[in-house]
């Protein structure tokens, strides 16, 4: 292994096992100290990678929603039809959200807004590049009711998406990240698609879980 290689292996695992611990407690409860000790590796070599532990948390944020904008993009830009493209992306937020877990989010929305901050401009971000998209498509296959305001329907998935995935309202109710997630556009889209669509989606989810 190169010394690059090494480098990249050590820096990677602090974020892997880190990323483990601050989804169970959150991060404001985790020391560097406990994450080195569980690593077998001196502070030293943590403040080698990561200038405090709030970078490593920003660096693992930057990770996830590269990840998820490489998967979602993946799935959008692929020349398949508007059902196939739906359910992948909705397997894609499942997989990906439920990463950043209730005291993950809590956490940094109290201890580093400007990252929070960076999370809730992705979100709308990409909701507004992805599904815009999505739903243009959705029409011209007939799939999604022609009658649907696609601006209106992607202001209403933003407001929904910031009302009900926060730190506040996960607190507050029994549902999870994923859980959440997977309600709204359950909820959303039953009520924008036409009957074949959903018979399609409902078809295809069988299929996948058979």
């Amino acid at each position: 292994m190169t010394p690059i290689e090494e480098e990249t292996s050590a820096k990677n695992r602090i974020m892997d096992h880190a990323m483990v611990q601050f989804h169970q407690a959150g991060f404001a409860r985790v020391s560097v100290e406990e994450i080195t000790s569980a690593l077998g590796m001196s502070k030293k070599t943590f403040y080698k990678y990561f200038e405090s532990k709030e970078d490593l948390v920003h660096q693992i944020v930057l990770r996830i929603t590269g990840d998820i904008t490489v998967q979602i993009d993946s799935v959008i830009t692929a020349d398949r039809p508007f059902v196939l493209k739906l359910n992948g992306l909705i397997s894609v937020l499942h997989a990906r959200f439920t990463r950043l877990s209730t005291p993950l989010l809590r956490d940094l929305q109290i201890h580093t807004p400007a990252i929070w901050s960076y999370i809730q401009e992705f979100r709308r971000t990409k909701i507004i590049a992805v599904w815009s998209r999505l739903i243009v498509q959705g029409q011209q296959e007939g799939f999604i009711r022609p009658e649907i305001n696609p601006r209106l329907l992607l202001l209403s998935i933003i407001g929904v998406v910031d009302s009900v995935v926060n730190p506040h309202t996960l607190a507050e109710e029994s549902f999870s990240t994923e859980e959440a997630m997977r309600g709204i556009i359950d909820m959303l889209f039953r009520g924008i698609l036409t009957p074949d669509a959903v018979r399609d989606i409902e078809v295809l989810h069988v299929t996948q879980h058979s």
